[in-house]
């Protein structure tokens, strides 16, 4: 109910169905293409809040990568072909 109150009084709506509360360190959620939520050390193994490319991003980056590419050729060259 408070960040009701400092959302409208920001002028900001929130989206009731994409809103949610989440337990941190138990769960975690994705935010600006990043999961947010519990990471371990590979120095230490010691739990730690940190951040992850969200598996959409990463989804989407090897997809990108995935498309044939074609090369670019100067302008000039189609021509003498």
């Amino acid at each position: 109910m408070a960040a009701r109150q400092i959302m409208a009084k920001l002028k900001l709506t929130i989206n009731e169905t994409k809103t949610r509360v989440c337990r941190l360190p138990e769960e975690s959620f994705d935010f600006l293409g990043y999961s947010i939520g519990r990471c371990y050390s590979t120095k230490t193994g010691k739990a730690y809040l940190g951040t992850t490319p969200s598996k959409n991003e990463c989804n989407a980056s090897v997809e990108k990568s995935a498309k044939p590419r074609g090369f670019n050729v100067p302008s000039r060259m189609h021509k003498q072909w």
